[in-house]
């Protein structure tokens, strides 16, 4: 049987912490836009694209494997919502609101688990070899 690694931070609890903060504030800045025309949601789909890359790439950089649970964790408040029938821009607002919701809700969820989460600092000062 084929010994599990030790899933842990490459930096401390609390600057994970302010960063996951900081995606949180975003997130919250874009949910709030007001969108009233199809120019303006196109500039909100692109924006939140960014915010998601930076939330996938926040959580591949911080941990020394980039696959792990708490990603996936992560990732199980990404949930597409199926919408069927015409899409006008009214349903395509309400798309782009669904997704970012549902991320923030995925990041508030790791803030709850965060000082769980072993450091590699930490477990150095334990006598682990990673």
């Amino acid at each position: 049987m084929k010994k599990k690694a030790i899933v842990y931070l490459l930096i401390s609890n609390e600057e994970f912490r302010q960063k996951i903060k900081a995606q949180i504030a975003t997130g919250k800045e874009l949910e709030s836009r007001q969108i009233s025309s199809q120019q303006a949601l196109e500039n909100s789909n692109k924006e939140v694209s960014i915010w998601l890359k930076n939330n996938e790439e926040l959580f591949k950089q911080s941990f020394n494997d980039p696959d792990n649970e708490y990603v996936e964790y992560y990732y199980r408040y990404d949930v597409g919502r199926f919408f069927i029938g015409r899409h006008n821009l009214s349903t395509e607002i309400e798309k782009n609101k669904h997704k970012i919701s549902h991320n923030l809700t995925g990041l508030a969820k790791v803030l709850e688990y965060i000082d769980s989460i072993p450091t590699k600092e930490k477990l150095l000062s334990l006598g682990f070899k990673v």
